[in-house]
C-alpha cells in the first residue's frame, strides 16, 4: 500500500472524497431537485420511444439532434454548443482543458462546492473571494486578486448556490471587462430567474456559460447539462471530451423534454408561486435572502434544535454547519403540503 501512495498525485492525497448528503426521510427538500416529476404522458411517450434505441449500439457521440433542437431553443449556432454528463462533467473537462498546475481559480464564497473541488482535483490554486453583506459580488476584490494571479478561471453561479439570488448584473458585467479570465457563468436554475448572459457571449470571447435539465426539467437523474460559448472554446474542449459521454436514454429524455417544455412551464410556475408565499412568510420571522431560483436560504438561530426537529418530522433539508454559510439553512421549494410542514417547523424555532 505505501508504494501505491508514493504514486499518487500530491494534490490528492490529503484530499477527501466529495459526498453528497444521503436523504434519510420522507421529504426531500435538500438537494435543489424539482419537486415535480415530469407530466406522466410525457414518460410514457418516452418509454414508448426506448424501445426503438438499439441498446447494443454507442450512443451518438456528438450529440447532434440534441445540439439542433438547443440551438434552435437558444438562437445560437450549434457550434456553441457542448453537452455533458451533467454540468459536473463539463467543469472537469473545462478544467481538463486549462488548467495547469499552480494556476489559480477564483471562487465567490459561499458557493456550489464543486468549483473548488474540480479545480483543485486538477492542481489549482483556489482564492474564495467572499461575497458582500448583502450577499452580492465583491466585484473589486475579485477583479484585483484576478489579475494579481493571472487567474484563468473565475466562477459565477447565477443565482447563487446556496445563497438563491442574481447578482448584479452591473458587477458581473464589469468583471467580464476588466479581466483576462474565463468566466464562467453557471445558470443552473435560469429557469426559476428568468436572468442569463447569452446576449453577451458575442461580446465577451472569455465568456461561458453553463446549464443544466437537472433542475427545472425534471431529470436530475439522467444527468444531462450544457455549455454555451464561443465556437474556439467548445472545439478545444471537445479534444479533452471522452467519447459516448452523453448515453442514448439520457439523450432522448433531453430531446423530449425540450420538445414538450410547455407542458413543464406549468411546474416551474407553481414552484415560483410557492417560493414567493415561502418567501413572505419566513422573512416576517428569519432573515432569508430573496431568492431567484428554487430554494431558499435562512439564517436560524439554533442549528442543533433544528436539525432535531426536521428530522423528527422526516423532512430532509440542508445544514450549513461551517463555513461562510454556518448557521444558514437551504430549503428546497416543495410541494404546498411540504412548503406548510416546513412553516410549521419553523414557526416552532
Amino acid at each position: 500500500m505505501e508504494i501505491i501512495e508514493q504514486k499518487i498525485k500530491r494534490c490528492i492525497k490529503d484530499f477527501k472524497s466529495y459526498t453528497p448528503v444521503l436523504f434519510n426521510g420522507k421529504y426531500k427538500l435538500d438537494a435543489n431537485e424539482n419537486s415535480y416529476e415530469i407530466p406522466v404522458f410525457i414518460k410514457k411517450k418516452i418509454l414508448r420511444k426506448i424501445l426503438n434505441i438499439p441498446l447494443n449500439r454507442y450512443p451518438d457521440p456528438e450529440t447532434k439532434e440534441l445540439k439542433r433542437i438547443l440551438s434552435k431553443k437558444l438562437k445560437v449556432n450549434k457550434d456553441m454548443i457542448f453537452l455533458g454528463n451533467g454540468s459536473d462533467e463539463i467543469i472537469f473537462y473545462l478544467s481538463q482543458t486549462f488548467l495547469e498546475k499552480g494556476d489559480t481559480v477564483i471562487i465567490p464564497v459561499p458557493t456550489f462546492e464543486m468549483y473548488k473541488i474540480i479545480s483543485k482535483i486538477n492542481d489549482a490554486k483556489v482564492i474564495e473571494i467572499p461575497l458582500t453583506k448583502n450577499f452580492d459580488l465583491d466585484d473589486k476584490n475579485i477583479i484585483k486578486y484576478a489579475k494579481i494571479t493571472k487567474a484563468k478561471f473565475i466562477f459565477i453561479a447565477y443565482p447563487n448556490n446556496p445563497t438563491g439570488n442574481c447578482f448584479s448584473k452591473d458587477k458581473i458585467i464589469n468583471i467580464l471587462k476588466n479581466t483576462d479570465a474565463i468566466v464562467i457563468i453557471d445558470e443552473a436554475y435560469f429557469e426559476f430567474s428568468g436572468k442569463t448572459f447569452i446576449k453577451y457571449l458575442k461580446k465577451f470571447k472569455n465568456l461561458i456559460i453553463l446549464r443544466t435539465f437537472s433542475k427545472a426539467f425534471s431529470i436530475a437523474a439522467l444527468r444531462v447539462g450544457y455549455m454555451i460559448a464561443n465556437k474556439e472554446i467548445v472545439k478545444v474542449v471537445n479534444k479533452v471530451k471522452l467519447p459516448y459521454n452523453v448515453n442514448s436514454v439520457s439523450q432522448l429524455f433531453a430531446k423530449e423534454v425540450l420538445l414538450n417544455e410547455r407542458y413543464l412551464k406549468h411546474n416551474i410556475q407553481k414552484i415560483i408561486f410557492e417560493r414567493e408565499k415561502l418567501f413572505e412568510k419566513i422573512s416576517k420571522k428569519f432573515f432569508v435572502v430573496k431568492s431567484d431560483s428554487n430554494f431558499l436560504f435562512l439564517k436560524i438561530l439554533d442549528n442543533k434544535k433544528a436539525k432535531k426537529i426536521f428530522k423528527k418530522n422526516k423532512i430532509s433539508i440542508r445544514f450549513f454547519q461551517s463555513g461562510y454559510a454556518k448557521d444558514f439553512i437551504r430549503i428546497t421549494v416543495g410541494k404546498n403540503k411540504e412548503n406548510k410542514l416546513v412553516l410549521d417547523i419553523l414557526n416552532k424555532l
